[in-house]
């Protein structure tokens, strides 16, 4: 495997440069309206949308049908008429108003419509995010730039946006030089100057060595080498974001190993497609979480695909793999479903394995990662000696929302 010390590693972002994500905001300009059979098509630079008159009606911003306070919508969607249609319309440089045979008055801007009306020319949001993605193995990924100096992101807002950027870029990122090194307070001051913390059956935010403990049933309690995995496969929504950073380092070992679950996806859809197809689409995983030490019991259980794609598309949204939260495969229910189960999870899983799609690097106290828990599959060297890591988690969501 590839190693980096932190050192060698940190690659830091210029104040002055650019970002390439614009938060999904299109640029305003001006744009022209014209009334086709059944909908109004607007044109305008980089723009062009056709607009049926029950997605315009729908769309009313007026106080009765919208309220501009909560930003939610006062109207039952029975009341929506399929054959709502215009009786006049008014354009002007800078807005639409229609006069509908419902009685109705609605008045757009132009520049709303702009932000809001679906684009012919502009592919979705899922599609554009998959072209900023850039999957990674061992060689391409120590030429990247994934850390921003701790005052830099705390006190500048391209400090976060640099951080957001190699998350959608690389799966993780890192932020040195935190100066609560050593206390789980200032991990989590890291964490919300970005994003809201997520609380899940580990409370808000979790701290944890090589002593197990009574209140939680999970083998990163121990000084054992752990694969590389996702975490919570065994429920229905995973965590978005996972948070590590080092209170106390270990004597010997313990480096993180980072693999691209995407760059996995390709590699596997390469070498076996009916593989790649049998866990997209025709074979959920079983997982599982139980933890007995304390009343009452615990059961977390879940069962879904290893590749998850975005409805109706091709395009791979989540990776959800982990060998040890695996529950007992009661949906194999033939030998010959159970024999081609396990040729092709093998065979996956020798993938994940394979070295030059590993890298490692040794976390310190002062160095918070995040990672995309969605993409990302982390797991630990075995270490000597006494260790203390701090960390959370944040809802996929509220992660996106930023970027």
């Amino acid at each position: 495997m590839f190693r980096l010390s932190i050192r060698q590693l940190l690659h830091f972002y210029e104040p002055q440069s650019t970002s390439f994500l614009t938060g999904g905001k299109r640029l305003i300009g001006s744009c022209s309206i014209e009334k086709q059979n059944g909908y109004f098509h607007l044109t305008g630079k980089g723009f062009e949308s056709d607009l049926s008159y029950i997605w315009l009606r729908d769309h009313c911003r007026s106080p009765l049908m919208y309220n501009s306070g909560t930003h939610q919508r006062n109207t039952n969607i029975l009341d929506l008429k399929s054959d709502v249609e215009p009786l006049s319309f008014q354009e002007n440089e800078d807005n639409l108003t229609i006069q509908w045979n419902d009685g109705h008055c609605s008045k757009y801007s132009k520049e709303w419509l702009v932000q809001n009306a679906p684009n012919l020319q502009e592919k979705d949001e899922y599609e554009k995010l998959k072209n900023k993605i850039q999957p990674w193995n061992q060689d391409s990924v120590k030429r990247r730039d994934v850390s921003v100096k701790y005052e830099y992101f705390m006190e500048r807002d391209d400090g976060i946006r640099q951080v957001l950027d190699s998350l959608i870029i690389n799966g993780f990122a890192m932020v040195h030089g935190i100066k609560d090194m050593s206390l789980q307070e200032g991990t989590l001051a890291t964490v919300e100057r970005m994003v809201r913390i997520q609380s899940n059956l580990f409370g808000r935010g979790f701290q944890f060595s090589s002593k197990r403990v009574d209140d939680v049933s999970d083998s990163s309690y121990s000084q054992d080498f752990l694969l590389p995995h996702n975490d919570m496969t065994y429920l229905t929504h995973a965590s978005g974001l996972q948070v590590f950073h080092p209170l106390k380092e270990s004597e010997m070992g313990g480096e993180t190993i980072l693999v691209d679950g995407f760059e996995i996806a390709r590699q596997f859809k390469e070498l076996c497609a009916e593989g790649y197809s049998y866990f997209s689409y025709e074979r959920p995983v079983e997982s599982e979480y139980i933890h007995k030490g304390e009343k009452p019991h615990e059961h977390s259980y879940s069962s879904d695909f290893i590749f998850k794609h975005y409805p109706n598309s091709s395009v791979l949204r989540q990776v959800r793999y982990n060998v040890y939260d695996r529950a007992p495969h009661k949906g194999l229910r033939t030998v010959e479903e159970q024999m081609k189960f396990y040729e092709f999870y093998k065979l996956l899983s020798s993938v994940f394995q394979k070295p030059s799609n590993s890298f490692e690097l040794k976390l310190v106290p002062g160095t918070l990662i995040f990672i995309d828990n969605f993409r990302v599959l982390h797991g630990r060297n075995a270490f000597r000696g006494s260790r203390i890591m701090s960390g959370c988690y944040v809802e996929r969501s509220d992660f996106l929302s930023q970027a």
